[in-house]
Parts: structure tokens; sequence; C-alpha cells
């Protein structure tokens, strides 16, 4: 078949002469932002002076512009830099206040939040032990959680438990406590002294690694039942420090508590305290004859030659809260109180009889109202047991003015008999009121300069 198709024809062209290469083109040349194109020739040079002021004019405007925003600028980091140092020296303070009211374990413990296996130091550990004693273990609780981290009750325990606190005269207490009052201008204080009941056993102190519960005073033997504090008080000033404790027997032993006190008179005159008195309670009136004091209704002698310097005094300060608690124990065994008949006739009384029932009238008159005359009254206080009986609390719950204007207002509404009106008299009568209801000895002794004491002396 290839022999049917038609030859191609070839066309020849002419070949063109080379050509040569192009050449590019030069840039053209830019021209600088704000600067005058180039002169034009010597024909037209006022125009190109005109134009080379304007741009300098535009230019010097623009510098003074940069240097007008480079002072605002100064100015406003000068400032800030105020600012900031004003900052860090509030943080600084601020800091420094946190570190002298809190210690650097309390710090990090708020920071982490924990305190597991941290080593609480001795001034975490002080005030602890000071808000324990005040508050309690729920007041230490509360305290650690809504203020600020403190060392829980069992890690006070512990780190107190190895103290050495063995029974009689505190000399290291009181050898420690000389060194606080070089800061004191008052060095007025009294003794006071009380007993408390506790359980007739033997337990293992810690602290002295001994056998504690027996008599510790001397020349006694056996089981204690009952424990002695001796306590230093300022008269003026608010201070208290311990003593001296005893654990001591049921019966009374003067001679001994004698020898006791004497040494704590001695240990003031050394830590140049000026002791004025005793403050106790009735039941020590033997111990109190030792030094010379007589209660006898013909002949009471208050005041007594210091044992230890004959040109000082000691006086014998009755605990008036003691008898307080006494009447209000007094009543409620007997059941009835008389009062003089002087008494019943100045203020028109119906009779002379005070009566703990009346009190009792109270207690079941309110018993099934929502609103009561007095919440705290019940018949736990009414019938207290061995060791709430001398409770202040509940004395006062039963001897004051608002049991006195309660039965005042069931006698008046005719709810209770006329004579509980005399009962009432005796709970709201003035008189022993501010005498009975504090143990303060500032009553007695700190109105009087020293000077004027020294002459009642």
């Amino acid at each position: 078949m290839h022999g049917f198709l038609p030859k191609r024809r070839t066309i020849l062209k002419p070949l063109k002469p080379p050509q040569p290469p192009k050449q590019p083109k030069p840039p053209k040349p830019r021209k600088p932002a704000n600067l005058p194109s180039e002169p034009e020739p010597a024909s037209q040079p006022q125009a190109g002076l005109t134009k080379m002021s304007k741009v300098e004019e535009e230019l010097r405007k623009e510098n003074e512009e940069l240097h007008a925003r480079i002072n605002e600028l100064s100015k406003k980091i000068e400032e800030t830099s105020k600012v900031d140092q004003a900052r860090i020296k509030s943080l600084q303070e601020r800091e420094e206040w946190w570190k002298g009211r809190f210690g650097s374990d309390q710090i990090a413990t708020a920071q982490t939040g924990n305190s597991k296996g941290r080593e609480w130091s001795i001034d975490s550990v002080i005030k602890g032990l000071r808000i324990r004693a005040s508050g309690g273990s729920s007041g230490l609780k509360s305290s650690s959680v809504e203020l600020f981290p403190l060392p829980g009750e069992r890690t006070l325990q512990r780190r107190t438990q190895n103290i050495k606190f063995a029974a009689g005269v505190q000399h290291q207490i009181l050898d420690v406590f000389a060194e606080e009052l070089k800061d004191f201008d008052d060095f007025d204080c009294i003794i006071s002294f009380d007993d408390c009941s506790i359980k007739s056993r033997v337990d293992f102190d810690s602290g002295t690694q001994s056998n504690i519960g027996h008599v510790t005073l001397p020349n006694l033997k056996g089981l204690a039942i009952k424990g002695t504090i001796w306590v230093f008080a300022g008269v003026r000033r608010k201070w208290k420090v311990t003593g001296a404790y005893h654990f001591v027997p049921s019966e009374g032993c003067p001679d001994e508590v004698y020898a006791v006190l004497v040494e704590l008179l001695q240990k003031a005159l050394d830590l140049k305290l000026n002791v004025l008195g005793f403050v106790c309670d009735m039941a020590n009136r033997g111990l109190l004859k030792k030094f010379g004091f007589s209660f006898k209704k013909n002949d009471i002698k208050y005041r007594v030659e210091h044992p230890r310097d004959k040109t000082k005094q000691l006086f014998c300060i009755p605990d008036m809260v003691h008898l307080y608690k006494s009447f209000k124990e007094a009543l409620c065994n007997s059941k009835t109180y008389k009062l003089s008949h002087d008494i019943v006739g100045t203020y028109n009384l119906p009779s002379n009889t005070v009566k703990f029932n009346h009190i009792r009238l109270i207690s079941k008159y309110q018993e099934e109202m929502d609103l009561k005359f007095l919440p705290k009254l019940d018949t736990k206080k009414l019938e207290a047991n061995h060791f709430r009986k001398m409770n202040v609390p509940n004395a006062n719950c039963v001897m004051n003015d608002k049991v006195g204007a309660t039965l005042d207002l069931l006698a008046y509404c005719g709810d209770a008999e006329e004579e509980c009106r005399t009962t009432a008299y005796r709970m709201v009568h003035p008189q022993d009121k501010p005498v009975v209801q504090t143990r303060d000895v500032k009553e007695p002794l700190a109105r009087f300069e020293p000077a004027q004491r020294r002459r009642l002396h």
C-alpha cells in the first residue's frame, strides 16, 4: 500500500543569520524617601532650594515628635518603676509581717496545704500549746483550719511528753520566768492555792520516767486523793506562773504545806517579787493559823508579819467565789435559807425563808416552752454531781439576777406563790455581787498606790 501514497515535498527555507544576545537593561536608580529628585539643570536653582527647605522642615518636625515620644515613654517607665518599687516594698513589708507573726514552717504548710513529715519549730509548738490551753482541742483544731496551720494535738503531746515536771517547787520554771521579770515595772503579786480531786491510782510519767500517784509531800505516804497547786499571780499586771504542785492525801497536812509556802516566799524574795498575801478558801484555816492569822468571831486577824522579811506584811484574802459556790450548794442541799427580820422589814418581804424549790419551779415551768426564760437553767445544774457542784458557771446559772426577775414575774402573774419574792430578793440583792462574783485581786488591792497601801499596813 505504500506504493499508492503520494510523495511528500520538502521545502527548504533560507537560514537567518545569527543575532547577538540581548544585553540586560540597567536598573533604574531608586530615589530615597522624602528626598528631592535630582536637581534640574541650573535653569531652576530656586525651586530646588525650596524643596530642600520643605524636606528639612518635615524632618525637624518628625525629630521633635520622636523626642516628645521618647520623653513620654521615659516618664511612663519612671512611673511604672516607682509603682513596681512600691509594690515590691509592700510585698517585702507583708512578707516581714508574716514572718514576724508566723514561722517558716507555718508559712510552708499554708503554701503546700500539707504538714505530713514536717518538723515543727519550738515557736510553733509554743503557739499551739497556748491555744490548746486557752481553747481546748476544738479551739486548736478551729484555729489551725480557719486562721493558720498549727501543730496537731498529738504532735504537741509528743513534743512535751519528755519535759520534766516533777512535783514540788518548780525552780526551773521560776528561773525562766526571772528573765521575763526584767521587763516588769510592777512586782506586786499574791500566792493563790487550791485543791482539786484526782483519781486515786498509779500512772507512769514519761517526763520523769517514774510512777506518779503517791503522796509527794515529805514524811507522808500512800495514794494521793487530791492535788494542790500554788500559783504566783500579778495584782495590777495580768500574769500568772506556777510555783509548785503536790499530790496530797485527803486529810489535812498543815505542817508540810506550811513548809512549801515558806519556800515559795523565799523564792519570791530571790526573784524580787513582792508577795502581798495569800488567796485561798477557808478550808485551809489550820494552815493559815500557823502563819498567825485568826478567824474567830471576836478575834479576826487578817494581817501578819512576813516570815522571811520582817519589814513586810502578809494579808489573807478569802476566795469569795468559793463562798458564792458554797452558798449555792448549801441551798441545794438544805433546801431552805433564813433571812434576818431586819432584811424582811427593810425590803417588805412576804417571809424570811429562801427556798430552793422556788428555783426548781422555774425549771419545771419552762420545760415545755420553746422560748425559755433561762435556757441554761436545767436539772443538771440544779442537781450537780461531785465534780460539778463547785463549778462557777453552774453556780452562776442558779444565783443570778435573771432567776430573781423570773420569780418576781411568776409571783406577779399568779403562777407562783407570793413567797417566791423572798427567794427573788436573795438572787438579785446587789450588796455582795460585785465582790462575790469576781476573782480579780485588783478589787481589794490595786485601787491604792504603794504608799497608800503601806499606810494601810
